[in-house]
């Protein structure tokens, strides 16, 4: 006996006129042929109420994941490989946050703090930063000098002596010997996905050591580069190649994805964002969207709301937790999509709903 299961994986948001128009059609076609439809592959179990109108069998695979390319291509966070083997880390891959030779660690704090709440901030709609001055690092033969432009135009000179010292990058926030705390997001930069919320939120933040990194491209290009502009702790890197969207993930403080929970749509996809950061084994966090299943909700963080100002907080929230604990959520998050999405798991659910029909 032949058995039909359609596979019904999403419906697309933010797609063009012509595409949109197509898709309609497609679905009048579909709307047709449903009836003779054995069962049901779904993304989400909300589709589940507008495809599924006869009561056919269904299961929800939202992603799938596959464990050899990850195997091959990922190394999780603290020098552990899925199948728990230690391995050596390679530091040269690694993005550091501190100059240190000789057990000698740099110390240099020339930014301002703002002590200002995050409350006070949206009470006086005050998104202005702490960046007041300008700074550079100048090499020597013999020593590193941080020269530091105050508003009134006075230059400070820090001359520190070391021989070795090598500084490559000129992003490096280095304040009490504390690492860069830096919020990643990879994905389309669309202003439907939130994305001008998710930097209005970080620019209520009061942690001198948090930094915004973001890749992709979308229709809100053209503001962030303004806000990149105006704040340097805000990177905008544009489009590039999936290796370094992994690495840059993989080297995150707290992964965030700022899609809003009010857009219809989210009923109905599961954003595959959600699958790749938590293979990432770095915190995740973003807004508890209808499609996700209850069964990530142990191994992700969620927004008390998309107003930017709750969304401060929550990000406030996981940057002073404890860095052992962070670790620990990132590596169970990952340990759980590696063992239950991978494609043996979610074969064997595809194969017991064609055993049903």
């Amino acid at each position: 006996m032949c058995r039909t299961c359609l596979i019904f994986f999403t419906f697309d948001a933010g797609r063009g006129v012509v595409y949109r128009w197509l898709k309609k059609l497609d679905w009048m076609i579909m709307k047709k042929t449903l009836g003779a439809i054995d069962g049901f592959v779904l993304i989400t179990k909300q589709m589940n109420e507008i495809i599924n109108k006869s009561g056919k069998p269904f299961v929800v695979i939202e992603g799938i994941i596959s464990k050899e390319e990850y195997e091959g291509k990922r190394v999780i966070r603290g020098d552990i490989k899925p199948e728990g083997k230690r391995i050596a880390r390679d530091e040269t891959t690694l993005e550091s946050n501190r100059v240190a030779r000789d057990n000698t660690t740099i110390e240099v704090n020339t930014e301002a703090i703002d002590n200002t709440t995050i409350e006070d901030k949206i009470e006086t709609k005050d998104y202005t930063t702490i960046e007041n001055k300008e700074e550079k690092i100048v090499t020597t033969d013999n020593a590193v000098n941080v020269v530091t432009e105050n508003e009134g135009g006075a230059k400070t000179d820090i001359p520190i002596e070391n021989d070795d010292i090598s500084i490559e990058r000129d992003d490096i926030s280095i304040e009490n010997d504390k690492p860069m705390k830096t919020i990643v997001y990879t994905g389309k930069t669309n202003k439907e996905f939130g994305i001008l919320e998710l930097i209005e939120a970080f620019l209520l933040l009061n942690d001198a050591d948090a930094h915004l990194h973001i890749y992709g491209g979308g229709n809100a290009d053209k503001e962030i580069k303004q806000f990149a502009k105006e704040n340097k702790k805000i990177k905008f890197f544009g489009t590039v190649d999936r290796e370094t969207v992994l690495a840059r993930q993989r080297e995150a403080f707290v992964l965030v994805n700022p899609r809003s929970y009010k857009n219809e749509f989210t009923k109905y996809s599961f954003p595959s964002k959600t699958l790749e950061y938590l293979l990432a084994a770095r915190p995740v966090v973003m807004h508890k969207l209808e499609g996700i299943p209850d069964d990530y909700n142990d191994f992700l963080f969620y927004f008390d709301s998309d107003n930017p100002g709750d969304m401060a907080k929550k990000l406030q929230e996981i940057l002073t937790m404890d860095a052992d604990f962070l670790e620990k959520i990132g590596k169970t998050g990952c340990q759980y999509v590696l063992e239950h999405k991978n494609e043996e798991k979610q074969g064997q659910v595809l194969i017991d709903l064609l055993n049903r029909i």
